[in-house]
């Protein structure tokens, strides 16, 4: 309930005690914003892991984060295998371009090498997706950290304007993906619970 998993690079700009985690920035049914208290706002109370990407590492990229109290909310399960094939049906939940929350669905897995600490999907991320949930679809489970993705956005043929960078389904030259970091390769440093007095939470494999 107090522990968090986002991308490594996330932390990079802001130290972990000048850094807040906002839960409950989405819309309302009527499309207007939901209201936002001080008990939607925590504290980064400890980074206990950070993996920046490089070459060496093959880019692996997350953050396991300590809050600075309970959330009070249901942790997402997750998998602890890594079992995910190419064509496999994924989704994000994130906050695209810092907007409030959306859901992108209708994804599919494009490629995942056992070796790799990354898989890649068709999924429509942009900036400041980084750190959101990839899910299987098939058995909601999460199964990556969204880290990196192409260009987001471009400028029309004429120059006039800039517009979303669009890539086909089965992405192609300039249109390589979107990276996740695999859970699997994450798992084994997450904490069940280091909340005093709260029972652990059971992980589905």
């Amino acid at each position: 309930e107090d522990i968090l998993v986002t991308a490594g690079h996330c932390l990079n700009k802001t130290p972990c005690s000048k850094t807040s985690i906002v839960f409950g920035y989405s819309l309302e049914p009527d499309n207007s914003l939901a209201t936002l208290t001080v008990d939607n706002v925590f504290k980064c109370e400890e980074v206990t892991t950070q993996v920046l990407p490089n070459q060496d590492n093959k880019y692996l990229d997350y953050a396991i984060v300590k809050l600075d109290r309970k959330t009070g909310r249901d942790g997402l399960d997750y998998t602890m295998v890594d079992t995910l094939g190419v064509k496999n049906n994924v989704a994000v939940i994130g906050h695209p371009s810092g907007i409030p929350l959306k859901i992108a669905s209708n994804a599919v897995v494009l490629s995942n090498e056992v070796e790799d600490p990354l898989f890649i999907t068709n999924l429509d991320t942009f900036v400041s997706n980084s750190g959101s949930p990839v899910i299987n679809t098939d058995t909601y489970l999460v199964e990556g950290i969204l880290v990196r993705g192409i260009t987001d956005y471009v400028l029309s043929e004429d120059s006039s304007c800039v517009q979303v960078n669009r890539c086909p389904e089965d992405g192609g030259e300039n249109c390589t993906g979107e990276n996740a970091t695999k859970m699997s390769v994450v798992a084994e440093f997450i904490p069940e619970s280091t909340a005093t007095g709260f029972e652990s939470l059971k992980c589905l494999s």
